[in-house]
């Protein structure tokens, strides 16, 4: 295992260690707080169409936020992931009491009979997960490769936003070439745009 994946490998179990630790309390207040923060976005507002991923237990909560993109009328997508080869695509759902299933991994996502692909190159803000962010907008995923593959075809106009707790959001996180850093991280206590070629 080369330097970079031990290192990645040891900053996922610290920040795994961190969120198993926060109180049921902090984190429904701190997912209200995410939400409205993304809510108050500007480029989320100017946004039609909008992903987010549909959290899973120990990453920030985005269900009430999907609800709340649906209410502004806006279009909602969220990701299906496909494993030969490992993509994700991008799904348009009008709601989400219904045609949603949980995947292998036990992420909500449509049945295949609903599925409504979106080309990426539409979304005009993407909400994304990662077990840890840092402030040049580095991102460290759960290790398989789904995000940074999407990311890297999208379109180049789109707002990408990692969101995580305050104690995922670090001074720095390993990184390669392969890892898409994120435009904006937004945490329980505000929004981070990292500064562009630093």
């Amino acid at each position: 295992m080369s330097d970079i994946s031990q290192d990645k490998k040891k900053v996922r179990l610290a920040v795994k260690r961190q969120i198993s630790i926060l109180s049921d309390s902090y984190l429904k207040n701190a997912d209200n707080k995410i939400r409205e923060n993304l809510l108050a976005l500007k480029e989320f507002q100017k946004s039609k169409t909008v992903m987010t991923y549909l959290s899973i237990k120990g990453e920030v909560e985005t269900l009430e936020f999907a609800r709340e993109v649906l209410k502004r009328k806006k279009r909602l997508v969220v990701p299906k992931v496909q494993t030969h080869p490992k993509t994700l695509l991008a799904c348009e759902i009008n709601t989400l009491e219904e045609g949603l299933s949980p995947s292998r991994y036990g992420i909500l996502e449509p049945v295949n009979a609903l599925i409504r692909q979106v080309d990426p190159y539409e979304i005009e803000l993407h909400v994304i997960p990662g077990l840890a962010f840092d402030k040049k907008g580095h991102r460290l995923g759960r290790g398989g490769g789904y995000y940074d593959r999407f990311l890297s075809d999208i379109s180049p106009n789109a707002m990408t936003v990692g969101v995580c707790y305050e104690c995922q959001f670090l001074e720095s996180v390993p990184c390669d070439s392969k890892d898409v850093p994120v435009r904006c991280v937004v945490t329980e206590r505000g929004v981070v745009y990292p500064a562009e070629g630093e």
